[in-house]
């Protein structure tokens, strides 16, 4: 039997997520590996209808998908949803629905894995629909206090669709309940859902985010020369590698900056990002000589990571962050760079601390500006050894293998459910 047959029919269904920063490491690249284990995924992406209509996502989705099909061979389809201010989860179910009858027939065992909370509601619909489908939970946050925390800064109540934050809290707690499977990316996050929704530990596995480290590792070999391209040799990189949004902490994380360049001159931050409001707040704060700034695609990461010395991520002492598991740090651990990282971020923070593969510090970091320093220069002096230690711990834990692994033992569980019922 061939393991495709061992796992039924997979749909992995993404909501309007197909031209985010991560569908390219967190949802291709994964994808990819499953089909080269010969475990065949459908990607189903729901997109706005304006992604068809409008110049911009229509020529992005162009590229998108004639990279897809060349360099993975990845099934990928594309359904119209309903107008955002008006989403009709129920009228997305169906169109969803007739798809999967369409394609799989209407008895064959089906999983859908979804990506967050309105994907797995329409999955939830389908399930209704159809006999034989598993719903998988692929919780990569918690929707309701990222909306309680956005509303929150802005002093509102309701959403810009209408939804108030209780109603979401609502929303969350059935899909959880009602999910045959709930996929959380870090211990807290499984402990939150355990706590406030009662939800049964047979039912919830942790996957954190994961990245291609051999990939990453690849990279590594060029890092002397990208360093010499880029004009680095002789400083101390610091890679800031994110965007100008509130949750990503530009302002705090700049401010480190200023405060370690004033105890080591030779430091140089290095921002990677396609956020052209970064660039305009870096050539606003910083002198020119001492940072570099780089648009570039997720598929170039890597390249450009592995001429840091030091990953940047602060976060603030939030639930959202509490629970987080930021592909980015996985991804600086690929490329053999230690992080600096403040505490209580996933189980990331601990697993750092523990490892030796970084610096935890309490946010936004100024208070520790001492040790820091000192950090700064052992990386400095030790840049080999943190980079195997680095490099070896993302192999061990971050590597998307062990996602795929996890994914192929799900599947044959869900599928031999659906056939027994």
């Amino acid at each position: 039997m061939s393991k495709s047959a061992e796992v039924g029919s997979v749909v992995y269904c993404v909501d309007r997520e197909g031209l985010g920063a991560v569908f390219y490491s967190q949802v291709l690249q994964p994808l990819h590996g499953m089909n080269l284990a010969g475990v065949k995924v459908t990607c189903l992406v729901l997109c706005p209808i304006g992604d068809w209509i409008k110049p911009g996502p229509r020529s992005k989705w162009k590229n998108l998908l004639k990279e897809c099909g060349r360099e993975s061979g990845l099934p990928l389809y594309r359904i119209a949803t309903s107008a955002f201010s008006k989403r009709s989860q129920l009228l997305d179910g169906l169109v969803t629905w007739l798809f999967i009858v369409l394609k799989f027939g209407w008895s064959r065992p089906v999983i859908i894995q979804c990506r967050n909370l309105s994907a797995a509601r329409v999955g939830l619909v389908v399930r209704r629909l159809r006999p034989r489908v598993k719903v998988i939970y692929d919780s990569r946050t918690i929707d309701a206090a990222e909306l309680e925390q956005r509303l929150e800064r802005k002093k509102l109540y309701l959403s810009d669709n209408g939804l108030s934050v209780g109603k979401l809290w609502q929303q969350q707690h059935q899909v959880v309940s009602r999910a045959d499977h709930v996929l959380c990316v870090s211990q807290p996050m499984a402990d939150l859902y355990k706590n406030k929704f009662r939800l049964r530990p047979d039912k919830a596995s942790v996957v954190p985010c994961t990245t291609v480290v051999e990939q990453a590792v690849r990279a590594q070999g060029n890092r002397n020369s990208v360093r010499e391209l880029l004009k680095l040799s002789d400083r101390l990189v610091i890679a800031f590698y994110g965007s100008a949004s509130v949750y990503q902490c530009l302002d705090e994380s700049l401010t480190l900056f200023k405060q370690l360049h004033q105890r080591v001159p030779h430091l140089h931050l290095l921002a990677l990002s396609s956020d052209v409001d970064l660039q305009k707040k870096l050539a606003k704060e910083l002198p020119s000589g001492v940072f570099s700034f780089f648009s570039l695609a997720p598929q170039e990461a890597f390249h450009y990571l592995v001429s840091a010395d030091v990953g940047l991520l602060i976060r603030e002492p939030i639930e959202i962050n509490r629970v987080a598991s930021p592909v980015k740090l996985a991804e600086f651990l690929a490329c053999g760079v230690p992080v600096l990282v403040t505490e209580g971020v996933g189980d990331y923070s601990t697993l750092v601390d523990k490892s030796g593969c970084g610096l935890v510090v309490k946010y936004p970091g100024t208070s520790d500006i001492e040790e820091i320093t000192y950090f700064l220069k052992e990386v400095e002096t030790q840049r080999a050894l943190f980079q195997e230690k680095c490099t070896s711990l993302a192999r061990a834990e971050l590597d998307v293998g062990k996602r795929i692994e996890h994914s192929k033992s799900l599947y044959r569980l869900l599928a031999h459910s659906a056939l027994v019922e």
